[in-house]
């Protein structure tokens, strides 16, 4: 049936997304806050229809390029790279939609993934702000 392949294929790149992210958290070396927000930005993209042209990997990777930003944690080195199999200027445009659609994020229409981030079990990370420099031109 239709509806079960499109769950099939929903659950396939989550757990894509899942398996890189925490690939790319180990070679970025960030704390719970940078994991955190990395999954943030990543939950924000995951209900966009204009986000599906990225891969999970991708998506993955735009997450944790931008709590790197954010909280200042190093710069897309040769290690990430090396990890990613992506260059900065790879991830660049992913990370730009990605951030746009996180400010957007308090008065989106669908504002669940905000309110979930907002709480304390998730240190509100919603709150940090999203890097200004992270934007499409």
């Amino acid at each position: 049936d239709h509806r079960d392949l499109h769950l099939s294929i929903r659950r396939q790149r989550q757990m894509c997304i899942r398996d890189s992210m925490n690939r790319y958290f180990k070679a970025a070396g960030g704390d719970r806050k940078f994991q955190l927000y990395a999954s943030y930005a990543i939950e924000c993209a995951l209900p966009s229809y204009d986000m599906l042209k990225y891969s999970g990997s991708k998506l993955a990777a735009a997450g944790v390029y931008i709590a790197m930003r954010a909280f200042h944690t190093g710069s897309w080195n040769h290690v990430m790279e090396a990890h990613t199999r992506l260059s900065e200027a790879d991830v660049f445009q992913c990370a730009c939609d990605m951030a746009e659609l996180m400010r957007k994020a308090p008065t989106a229409s669908l504002t669940a993934v905000y309110k979930k981030y907002s709480g304390e079990k998730f240190m509100k990370i919603a709150a940090v702000p999203v890097p200004s420099d992270i934007r499409i031109s």
